[in-house]
């Protein structure tokens, strides 16, 4: 599943990470991987593939250079800018608990059959068909651009239930190529491309664990549009899933199933959000 949010706090990311800390909270850095950069164009003097350093991060959430803290767009630093959106790639919930389960060995091989799939994913439908931004009066001139994002892999639901999944910062800063020069970014064709881009991932996400992993892939759904590993108890998936049951059973609450009203059901996960702290992705 991949759904899109507006960017959360540089502090919510980043408190996460098993590296992070302050001199006030030195021992109470995050549980999960440090994020990683996604820039595969090599702008800013950020490495594809390098541990995301707090430093760059809010300076990039904030329109500013990572380097040396110049503003990259007219409203760079400004309370009321938009940071970004948020892309939360969401493995299958059998591939959480196949996760849960696994040997260390076995967990850091899907979650790099994770990882991958996303960058697969940001680099062959992101990267080609929502790097844009705008120019001109009232913004009528559409360019394309080199953009930057950082991922964060989790592996906890707000329940505390075996999630994996992944989000990806898309800052809101584009290189544009025909003049170099830095503008914000263009959103409306991400959000065109999410439904694509969650077809997308799982695809690449189910690939990749049957051919590196040998697991057995079957499709289910009503449509047969989701994919999950074959043989996993569905009591497990069952137990493990505290989050949607809570969903579904406020969506019962109000006569409607969150299967045939997906607007409405987005609705309702926000409005039953726990307050996020660092173990709650």
């Amino acid at each position: 599943m991949l759904t899109i949010a507006p960017m959360a706090s540089a502090d919510y990311y980043l408190s996460q990470m098993a590296s992070h800390h302050t001199i006030y909270e030195y021992y109470q850095a995050g549980n999960e991987p440090d994020g990683k950069w996604w820039n595969p164009s090599g702008v800013l003097g950020l490495t594809d593939g390098d541990d995301i350093e707090s430093t760059a991060f809010e300076r990039l959430r904030a329109g500013l250079s990572p380097e040396d803290g110049t503003p990259l767009t007219r409203n760079a630093n400004l309370e009321r800018r938009s940071a970004g959106l948020d892309l939360t790639f969401s493995a299958d919930k059998s591939v959480s608990v196949l996760w849960a389960l696994a040997d260390p060995r076995l967990r850091a091989q899907i979650e790099t059959c994770q990882e991958d799939a996303v960058r697969w994913t940001l680099e062959n439908l992101f990267r080609k068909h929502c790097a844009y931004t705008r120019r001109g009066a009232g913004g009528h001139e559409v360019l394309s651009g080199d953009i930057v994002a950082a991922t964060f892999t989790h592996h906890e639901s707000r329940e505390n239930d075996p999630q994996l999944h992944t989000h990806c910062t898309l800052f809101n800063a584009v290189r544009t190529h025909d003049d170099g020069k830095w503008r914000t970014l263009y959103q409306l064709p991400v959000f065109k491309w999410v439904r694509a881009g969650g077809a997308v991932y799982r695809l690449a996400l189910a690939w990749h664990l049957r051919e590196r992993l040998g697991l057995d892939i079957e499709r289910y759904g009503q449509d047969g549009e989701f994919t999950r590993i074959a043989g996993i108890p569905e009591h497990l998936s069952d137990a493990f899933s505290k989050r949607t049951h809570e969903i579904e059973r406020s969506a019962r609450q109000l006569g409607i199933s969150t299967a045939k009203d997906a607007p409405l059901a987005k609705e309702i996960t926000l409005a039953t959000r726990k307050h996020k702290d660092s173990r709650d992705p």
